[in-house]
């Protein structure tokens, strides 16, 4: 039989305000995830979208550009919340800014990383599996 609590219930706070949380290839600096979807995400992405519509519908180069601008700016301001400490990039250390979180998630397989991890209800959930709470 499945408690669907332990299996499904998620934290709210934690889906708007962020978890500390370590993404995989990035050692083990703690990032601060909020869930994807969030009102302030939800509320942000529209917002732009509406404010980029044009440029959004035109298609092609300008419109996918201006489409990765967009989710790197909704992304550093709502779901890349904060990270522990400083991080190194390209020699150069960085606290946690929407700056260097736009810097960061300019790179697609870093950017990718953050959405899965934001996506991932076992990242907010209440009762964390068994297996988790072994590591």
């Amino acid at each position: 039989m499945i408690d669907l609590f332990s299996a499904f219930a998620v934290d709210a706070a934690q889906e708007q305000e962020g978890t500390l949380t370590e993404l995989p290839g990035c050692g083990d600096t703690k990032w601060r995830i909020a869930r994807e979807g969030n009102k302030n995400y939800s509320k942000l992405l529209q917002k732009l979208v509406k404010q980029n519509r044009a440029v959004l519908d035109s298609k092609g180069p300008a419109a996918e550009a201006k489409s990765d601008e967009i989710l790197i700016e909704v992304m550093s301001k709502t779901i890349l919340i904060g990270w522990e400490g400083e991080i190194s990039y390209k020699g150069k250390m960085y606290k946690h800014s929407i700056d260097a979180a736009k810097m960061l998630l300019a790179h697609k397989d870093f950017r990718v990383a953050v959405i899965d991890m934001s996506t991932n209800m076992e990242t907010f959930k209440v009762v964390k599996d068994e297996e988790d709470t072994k590591n």
